[in-house]
């Protein structure tokens, strides 16, 4: 039986540093100075001073370290005093340990807060003693706890109940105040504790950052030393000045196994395997050496059984031949007849002989498939295994009885050492898959805790060693696997879902107006009305999206591409593709704004009273402000010449045809960049963002789906907020943002969705 405690003790600056110097709380354990083979219970102190409530942090500093020396130096003396005496009463020991130790605290520290005359600091100490001692009750591992504490400190217990965790707060219902002025500690509260269970004693700081299910989930899915690990990285990120203390008990009858890191989980499975493969090589040839010594033994009891018969067998025939039941005459008829019969059958064996060598000559003369030479071989083979069946025919019984005992021995032996082969490895297998669920298992509670506290990005490296896992060891061609591995599939599809956000569409409404001979190659939103481009047959369509109205009118120019943007309150803007120009929709008349020389052009929006045109072939991104044309990119060593689109909001977004997007302003780079997704987005089509819009929306044809990303980002990786797919996508073609209505519309083929974000 086992009491594991690990200790966390934290506190985090406002510059965002984390480390355990000048910290105003301390945490005591017995077996940090004495030896826990003398089976003393075990005791343990969590001891802080309320930063908040302390007008002088030097002051509390001493404090803290001449209460810290006094607990050490009583619980020294206690311990000491009671192994030293050769015999003392164990019942009741720990409660009996801890009323004298809290009956020395009780004045000690209150000595200390006058000799440093500091009383005003009594309210700020927080102290939890607890003890704890295992026992055997009925054939049940129990633990008896008591503890005793003062001021803010919570203390949980986490203990299994109907295969679930169940949390209890042990300290409720105490007073936070002490009744008695004159003392720190007022009362005992005593229990026994289960095995397999957990405590977990901190103070009131972690627990305003962490909620109590959130640590149960971390306390239970972890091994100790990972929890604490893992709350360590979580609290340091903390914004505030905070100090973190806490004790984490696991109670069990044996340790847990530790947990096996990400980079050898995959290379012990292996290990084991390649083990496995050494152990079954040599343990065969012991298990030959027994099985042929065994057959051999029964091969010569069975001659010698059979030889007895016969010779018994014989002799009835010399006492019938002797007592006269058979004459001289009759047995020399006998002999010749019996002669003559094998002779006839001789005969009729040689015919049988000749007759099949004949019959396979013809046979292969008349098919043609055989030289001469062939045929010579396969006959004189035939003669061979004709003249072997006459020798066996010529066999005695004897002979022939011991030929077939040991050849039945051989095919036996050579069956078992084959069974007993497939036998170990289907063990050995058994091995590494009952290992590797262990392991599933593990992972699984590992992601569980990253997504609790949205950590995709940990997340989703888990789930790539989950994927090692099912790949390397649990092969789904094995079919008393295969139904676990179909259902570990699912589970980790599900898992995939999650944490690469996709969100399957299902409120997906087709709202495409009847349109007599129209081909729709874009679409815009301005104002609530989609405006559908038809560049083949110069039409422009304007739908009234709320009143399921449509208007067409036709179009000079042939209109290529349509381009919304928010900062003109015009309209839209369309590219003529073939005579590079730039014309401006408002209601049904076509301005044009501003002719470009240029070719190459990738992607011309409208910003304020200003025309930005992406010229790919050129490298660069001009601009037409007040008729005069501007290099806007300043630096020569940037590269654009494979970008496919362009999204502005002050910033310029430029979207590259492997998915990548760059980030510029006032003609320069900035850092940015996309975070890694699955699957991965090599060939977009259109995105959007523009001044109004907090995200950026790519369109993804080849996956089907359109990506939402959050573009104001703390650092230079922006985060992904939704993967939206449906089977209705099955031809995108472009896509348009109305993120205040919280609504896209799709074009997809030649029909129009609407669906809600």
């Amino acid at each position: 039986m086992d009491i594991n405690i690990y200790k966390l003790l934290l506190k985090v600056s406002s510059n965002g540093d984390s480390h355990e110097n000048n910290s105003l709380a301390k945490i005591i354990l017995s077996r940090d100075f004495y030896n826990q083979e003398s089976k003393m219970p075990e005791l343990f102190v969590l001891l802080e001073i309320d930063r908040q409530k302390s007008e002088n942090a030097k002051d509390a500093a001493v404090l803290l370290d001449r209460i810290e020396i006094k607990i050490i130096e009583r619980l020294q003396k206690i311990y000491n005093s009671i192994s030293s005496r050769k015999s003392f009463q164990t019942d009741n020991l720990s409660e009996n340990l801890l009323e004298l130790i809290l009956k020395s605290l009780n004045s000690e520290i209150l000595f200390c807060l006058e000799e440093c005359n500091l009383a005003y600091l009594k309210k700020a100490i927080n102290i939890f003693i607890g003890i704890l001692e295992p026992a055997i009750l009925k054939n049940e591992i129990k633990f008896y706890f008591h503890f005793s504490c003062c001021n803010n400190v919570e203390a949980f217990l986490f203990f299994p109940q109907n295969d679930k965790y169940k949390i209890m707060d042990i300290k409720q219902g105490e007073s936070d105040d002490s009744a008695d002025e004159n003392k720190i500690f007022t009362n005992i509260t005593s229990g026994q504790l289960d095995n397999n269970s957990y405590l977990a004693i901190c103070n009131k700081n972690l627990i305003d950052h962490v909620i109590i299910d959130k640590l149960k989930q971390i306390i239970i899915s972890m091994e100790e030393k990972e929890a604490v690990k893992y709350l360590k990285n979580i609290l340091s990120e903390a914004d505030t000045e905070s100090e973190f203390i806490s004790i984490f008990i696991s109670l069990s009858k044996e340790e847990k196994k530790s947990r096996l890191s990400p980079e050898n989980s995959i290379e012990k499975l292996m290990i084991t395997e390649r083990n496995t493969e050494k152990f079954l090589t040599p343990s065969i040839l012991p298990d030959f050496k027994n099985n042929f010594k065994n057959f051999a033994l029964f091969i010569k009891k069975a001659a010698s059984g059979i030889y007895r018969k016969i010779l018994r067998y014989r002799g009835k025939i010399l006492k019938l031949q002797i007592s006269g039941q058979k004459t001289e005459k009759n047995l020399s008829e006998y002999k010749n007849r019996t002669l003559h019969k094998v002779k006839t059958f001789r005969q009729a064996a040689d015919k049988l002989k000749t007759c099949g060598r004949k019959f396979i000559d013809y046979v292969l003369r008349a098919i043609g498939l055989v030289a001469d030479a062939g045929r010579k071989v396969i006959l004189a083979s035939f003669g061979k295994v004709a003249s072997i069946v006459k020798r066996i025919i010529k066999m005695s019984f004897l002979t022939k009885a011991i030929a077939l005992v040991f050849i039945l021995a051989i095919l036996f032996f050579w069956k078992g050492t084959e069974w007993l082969k497939n036998t170990r490895i289907k063990e050995a297998r058994e091995i590494v898959y009952n290992e590797a669920l262990v392991e599933l298992e593990k992972k699984f509670n590992s992601l569980e805790a990253d997504l609790i506290y949205d950590n995709f990005e940990k997340a989703s490296l888990t789930l790539r060693e989950i994927d090692n896992i099912m790949e390397t060891t649990l092969a789904a061609n094995i079919v008393e696997y295969r139904e676990k591995y179909e259902e570990l599939s699912a589970k980790i599809s599900d898992y995939k879902k999650e944490v690469n956000k996709i969100a399957e569409i299902k409120n997906i409404k087709l709202i495409t107006p009847e349109l007599d001979d129209c081909n729709i190659s874009n679409i815009a939103l301005n104002n609530k009305n989609l405006f559908l481009a038809d560049a083949a047959n110069n039409k422009i369509v304007e739908f009234e999206t709320q009143k399921n109205t449509t208007e067409t009118w036709n179009a000079e120019e042939k209109l290529e591409n349509f381009l919304y943007y928010s900062k003109s309150k015009n309209g839209i803007t369309a590219y003529e593709k073939e005579k590079n120009k730039v014309y401006e929709i408002v209601g049904a008349k076509i301005k044009e704004i501003k002719a470009i020389v240029n070719g190459g052009i990738k992607d011309v929006k409208k910003y304020a009273d200003s025309v930005y045109v992406l010229d790919a072939q050129n490298n660069q991104i001009y601009v037409y402000r007040y008729a005069r044309r501007e290099s806007w990119i300043k630096d020569s060593q940037i590269e654009i010449k494979n970008a496919i689109g362009m999204a502005i909001d002050g910033n310029v977004f430029v979207l590259h045809e492997n998915g990548e997007v760059s980030k510029f302003f006032k003609g320069h780079k900035e850092q940015f960049s996309l975070p890694e997704i699955e699957p991965p987005l090599n060939a977009p089509s259109k995105f959007f963002t523009d001044s109004d819009v907090k995200n950026l929306y790519i369109l993804d044809p080849p996956n089907n789906r359109i990506l939402q990303f959050k573009k104001d980002c703390d650092n230079s990786k922006c985060s992904l907020l939704a993967q939206y797919t449906s089977e209705k996508f099955t031809e995108l073609r472009d896509f348009s943002v109305d993120e205040a209505s919280r609504v896209i519309y799709v074009l997809n083929g030649q029909e129009i969705f609407k669906f809600e974000i």
